[in-house]
């Protein structure tokens, strides 16, 4: 999903595949740290961790078991707040859609027993930069049908998409149908 939304113009933090501890370290080295490791399958954020440095790699040895045992990508870390965006997109345009803001912690901090929520956002400004974004995510995506996509906000007038992965929907066949995701339906990188 990732792929398809920067080969659109979208800016997302930089990511890669990950086999082995070995390729996490490199792409650290390439794209700075902190940056998260996760599943490219996954939901709830089973998996994710975060790095902070090459050392804090070490400190978590049985990331070599998981990185070997599936599919797993490195994302550069982006520390702003996190919104979802739920909504329809109609083939062609964005259809009805909300924007909410997670309140309450972190998806992480949810799978160690923590409480996560997430609010509607009425921020007008906010709103007026969130409804082109959801149409050029739309966009690129393609398909018809319900969907939400995650973003943060890095600073004023700038927007990232972060697929944790994404929970955007889109019709089906289309790329963005096609696998399951953190906080609701599904999406795969392509």
């Amino acid at each position: 999903m990732c792929t398809t939304v920067a080969a659109a113009g979208i800016p997302v933090p930089p990511l890669a595949h990950v086999p082995d501890p070995d390729a996490v370290r490199e792409f650290g080295r390439a794209h700075g740290w902190p940056l998260v490791c996760k599943p490219h399958r996954g939901t709830a954020s089973r998996g994710v961790v975060r790095l902070d440095s090459g050392a804090d790699l070490d400190a978590h040895p049985e990331l070599a078991a998981d990185l070997a045992a599936e599919p797993f990508l490195a994302q550069t870390y982006v520390d702003a707040p996190i919104l979802h965006i739920d909504g329809l997109w109609e083939g062609d345009r964005l259809g009805s859609w909300t924007a909410s803001r997670y309140v309450g912690g972190t998806c992480a901090d949810f799978t160690q027993g923590n409480w996560l929520g997430s609010v509607e956002e009425d921020d007008p400004v906010l709103l007026a930069a969130v409804e082109p974004f959801a149409a050029a995510v739309g966009a690129a995506l393609g398909g018809a049908g319900r969907g939400s996509s995650t973003w943060r906000r890095s600073s004023p007038g700038t927007r990232t998409a972060v697929p944790p992965w994404s929970s955007w929907s889109a019709g089906p066949g289309s790329a963005a149908a096609r696998s399951p995701s953190p906080g609701g339906t599904s999406t795969t990188p392509t």
